[in-house]
């Protein structure tokens, strides 16, 4: 995975939440990672984009760490990116939203950890 350029939406100024561990972790294993939060800001001394609209490449996966109807919210402006696949981490899924993801095209993988699964955790 590691090769792979990743889009964390979702990422929190609070080191105790998901979202902000998750980027955090990908970051120090060298990962290509950029962190989405609408407040921009910084963690870890990388900036946090305010949209996915907004980042400088087009990344291969985005990673949500939102709630279920934000995540569905946001399918569309992921693929309007570019990007092909989409990782709901746990707590970021819904019937509705990977129904949404498929329908729209997306590679789609849910019910599992991206930390967990690559090892990282």
């Amino acid at each position: 995975m590691d090769k792979q350029t990743f889009v964390v939406v979702g990422v929190s100024q609070d080191s105790k939440k998901y979202g902000h561990r998750i980027f955090r972790d990908m970051v120090y294993a060298g990962w290509k990672v950029y962190g989405v939060n609408p407040k921009g800001g910084k963690v870890e001394g990388h900036k946090l984009y305010p949209s996915i609209a907004e980042l400088p490449v087009i990344p291969d996966t985005a990673v949500l760490v939102i709630p279920p109807q934000a995540a569905k919210e946001l399918l569309p402006e992921i693929v309007q990116k570019g990007i092909r696949h989409v990782w709901f981490q746990p707590g970021a899924e819904s019937e509705d939203g990977i129904t949404e993801a498929e329908r729209l095209g997306l590679h789609v993988t849910h019910s599992a950890c991206i930390m967990i699964r690559s090892g990282l955790w």
